[in-house]
């Protein structure tokens, strides 16, 4: 069963507020740089798409924030170079 006391429901939206908020200030980066290696507009679209899905899936285990950027760049990078293979 769930817990739902408003600590674990604060917690749960904080979360939420953080992967957006990371969404609006780094998603013009990731998907230029997507751009740069792909060199086409879908391509990217879809990296970016992927890069922030993997954000999602492990932004649990970021005890801080002041190297996300790099992270994003660094799973842009490496899924852009998949993705072009």
């Amino acid at each position: 069963m769930k817990d739902l006391s408003p600590h674990n429901r604060k917690g749960k939206f904080m979360e939420e507020k953080k992967y957006e908020e990371a969404v609006r200030m780094y998603l013009d980066d990731v998907y230029r740089l997507a751009l740069s290696i792909t060199s086409n507009e879908a391509d990217a679209a879809d990296v970016c798409q992927e890069t922030f899905i993997k954000l999602s899936q492990s932004r649990r285990s970021f005890e801080s924030d002041v190297h996300l950027k790099n992270w994003l760049l660094k799973v842009c990078a490496n899924e852009a170079s998949v993705s072009s293979q």
